[in-house]
């Protein structure tokens, strides 16, 4: 399909992004890969094979980002919009070539609560549950808050969204921003589906369960220095979500 639509979805983790790839792997003329920049892995759609002309293997991609980038919008299937997903930490050749490319559109995804996806994150981490389609694979997890490495976190996420933001705005190009907050907001959805040239389908909801408590507290082990820490740096309304 030479009038296909490419894209990337630019996010960190625990942000909504997994609901986000889920939503437009239910529509038929998209195919969304997961992590395929990942350092340290090659993930397609729904965690499974991916589906493109050439395997996009790590071989492939050390040798030739660029043309593996390239190959992951070369589907088998012909999608009228094909995309994957780029973290802070991905592969930089990938990421930056994804972002100067002006033919492929790119979507900010954001989560406002720093609090909220730092918690989300260092759970996932502890307890090895990234995402949950059925309560069985829910697992009630609490960690310990270190004041010093939620600002480590919270600096560098903001900072890779400010260098983000300010490329594509200085290179004049057009993206489209999406909130956590809103990720099951049937405007959002429309907006998206609208950016990526697609038909909006009857039922757009990804089948993903919400893994985590929405008050930030019960996620953490000393919710008392969670608590003194959120006032310090003036983000008490992070406590909730």
């Amino acid at each position: 399909m030479e009038d296909k639509t490419k894209f990337v979805l630019i996010s960190v983790a625990r942000t909504g992004s997994n609901y986000i790839v889920g939503m437009l792997n239910k529509h038929p003329d998209c195919h969304c890969h997961f992590e395929i920049a990942n350092p340290s892995q090659v993930v397609g759609a729904e965690g499974g094979p991916v589906t493109t002309n050439r395997p996009l293997t790590r071989e492939f991609r050390d040798e030739d980002p660029v043309g593996f980038t390239n190959a992951a919008f070369d589907t088998k299937k012909p999608f009228a919009a094909v995309g994957f997903k780029i973290f802070g930490g991905d592969v930089p050749e990938i990421v930056q070539f994804a972002l100067k490319s002006k033919d492929i559109k790119k979507i900010v995804l954001r989560r406002d609560n720093l609090l909220a996806s730092y918690s989300s994150m260092t759970i996932a981490m502890a307890n090895g549950v990234w995402r949950a389609k059925e309560k069985s694979d829910l697992r009630e997890t609490k960690v310990e808050f270190i004041p010093e490495k939620f600002d480590h976190y919270r600096n560098v996420t903001s900072q890779f969204y400010q260098r983000v933001e300010h490329q594509l705005s200085s290179e004049g190009q057009e993206f489209l921003k999406l909130s956590y907050s809103k990720l099951r907001d049937p405007e959002q959805a429309q907006a998206l589906f609208r950016f990526l040239n697609l038909a909006e389908p009857a039922s757009p909801e990804a089948d993903l369960l919400r893994q985590n408590s929405k008050d930030m507290l019960e996620r953490f082990s000393n919710p008392a220095v969670v608590q003194t820490h959120m006032r310090d740096i003036g983000q008490e309304d992070w406590m909730s979500e």
